[in-house]
């Protein structure tokens, strides 16, 4: 199963008439600009902008690349918890095959500035931030990684 088929299972709680953009697309977007180690939604967009037609290739993207706003507003519909499962299972299927008992998944998560969504109109609805999550394994001599960590260290 690729994690485009994984994205699937994941349930879209937009109102049908503002799904403009296909859900799996949006997040296939974010989770390919944070394996590029872009760490904003407006990094992600532009990055998405420039690559559309390589994008084009493996996504429907039957309107273009959707805005930034609409990317946040996307990722803070999305239930937390249900993307987390579908990532676990996602990853289990595809590197549990391949990984030693012992291996081990390193998890990050991040808050994304400025995500928090108050909608204006019909839904009344704030809701919080947005948050990436970041994995990396390694196995049989091979790091994947997605996400960046940088510290400053005094």
């Amino acid at each position: 199963m690729t994690l485009q088929e994984s994205f699937k299972n994941i349930k879209d709680e937009r109102i049908d008439r503002c799904k403009k953009h296909n859900l799996v697309d949006i997040l296939m977007i974010v989770f390919v600009g944070v394996l590029c180690g872009y760490k904003s939604i407006e990094q992600i967009q532009f990055y998405a902008t420039l690559s559309e037609q390589t994008l084009k290739k493996y996504l429907k993207l039957e309107n273009g690349i959707p805005s930034s706003d609409t990317i946040l507003r996307v990722l803070a519909r999305i239930d937390a918890k249900q993307l987390e499962k579908v990532f676990i299972e996602y990853a289990r299927e595809t590197f549990g095959k391949n990984s030693a008992e012992n291996e081990v998944v390193a998890i990050d998560g991040k808050t994304i500035r400025r995500s928090e969504y108050t909608p204006t109109g019909e839904d009344k609805k704030s809701h919080k931030a947005a948050h990436v999550v970041s994995a990396q394994v390694a196995f049989s001599g091979c790091v994947l990684r997605a996400g960046e960590n940088r510290r400053k260290i005094k």
